[in-house]
């Protein structure tokens, strides 16, 4: 079994990463000083709290969710040149990728053929328990597997099967609860999709919510256990 490697540029090594995502703080500190100042303009104060809360989650879910991908795209290079993406940036999306959608395709053909459960059915009708378990065991197949297929070997971060094992697993499950999310709001805004940019699939948001919830665990996975 493969032992990890040490990575050559811890993500937060100061000067280098923590400079480069230091925007990151400073954007949200802005949004909220925004948001919240916005407030003592307006004649109308009753809904005060909805309209912060609102405006606060469209900044926290899409923006500061996705920008985690890019935290993997370029956190690992091992290079003084933060931005440039590595072959180990390269292999953790694709493995997000791959693992998260197969997730998807896994607990929509085993929920459509044995489904009879329910998981939660005033958020998402559609989804059962039976399909969660294959699209578990679908993203576990796919974890291994293409970790198998790269011998373990991201770039400058190594994989074992266990650690491929267990993110499958966790992947999994983070991408079922960001389609889930992304269905409460939907359901709470009154919305089928969350828009019609993708012909069968919905907007964006439809293609990506389950990769804002996986981004972060695999980043958060990969800092705490394998860099």
């Amino acid at each position: 079994m493969l032992q990890h490697v040490q990575c050559g540029a811890a993500p937060d090594e100061p000067g280098q990463l923590a400079a480069s995502y230091k925007w990151e703080s400073m954007a949200l500190l802005v949004s909220f000083m925004v948001v919240f100042g916005r407030q003592f303009l307006q004649k109308d104060s009753s809904k005060s709290i909805e309209i912060i809360g609102a405006t606060l989650l469209g900044v926290l879910y899409v923006p500061f969710l996705l920008n985690f991908i890019t935290r993997l795209a370029f956190a690992w290079t091992g290079t003084q040149n933060a931005f440039r993406m590595s072959e180990t940036g390269r292999l953790l999306i694709l493995y997000l990728l791959i693992v998260v959608k197969m997730t998807d395709v896994g607990a929509f053909f085993v929920g459509s053929l044995l489904g009879k459960h329910k998981l939660i059915p005033r958020i998402s009708p559609g989804k059962t328990w039976e399909g969660l378990a294959g699209g578990i065991i679908v993203a576990v197949v796919a974890s291994c597997s293409f970790c198998y297929i790269v011998e373990g070997k991201f770039g400058l971060i190594g994989m074992s099967m266990t650690h491929a094992v267990v993110l499958g697993i966790i992947l999994a499950i983070a991408g079922v609860l960001g389609d889930l999310f992304e269905s409460m709001i939907k359901r709470s805004a009154k919305m089928k999709d969350s828009g019609a940019v993708i012909p069968g699939m919905g907007g964006v948001l439809d293609v990506i919510d389950s990769l804002l919830f996986g981004a972060p665990v695999l980043y958060g996975y990969v800092t705490l256990f394998l860099a």
